[in-house]
């Protein structure tokens, strides 16, 4: 029998490969997450390392570290 001649149904085969994407996207979005707030949490660190005086040099309070942070693991 010609294997070229048997035809499958194609629904099924697209619904599973929508379903593996959409898996994907959900997993891939949450390793993003996690890479975001890894990214941040460095920076916070490194900047809390910094002295006050060094923080002013860069236009930043102490206070205004998470947010710096935060917007730096953003692309902001």
């Amino acid at each position: 029998m010609n294997t070229s001649s048997v035809r499958r149904p194609t629904y099924p085969y697209r619904f599973e490969a929508a379903v593996r994407r959409a898996a994907w996207g959900w997993f891939g979005r949450q390793i993003a997450a996690f890479v975001a707030w890894h990214q941040a949490a460095r920076t916070a660190r490194a900047l809390s390392a910094l002295s006050d005086q060094q923080l002013l040099d860069i236009g930043l309070l102490r206070g205004d570290i998470r947010e710096a942070a935060v917007k730096s693991a953003a692309g902001c």
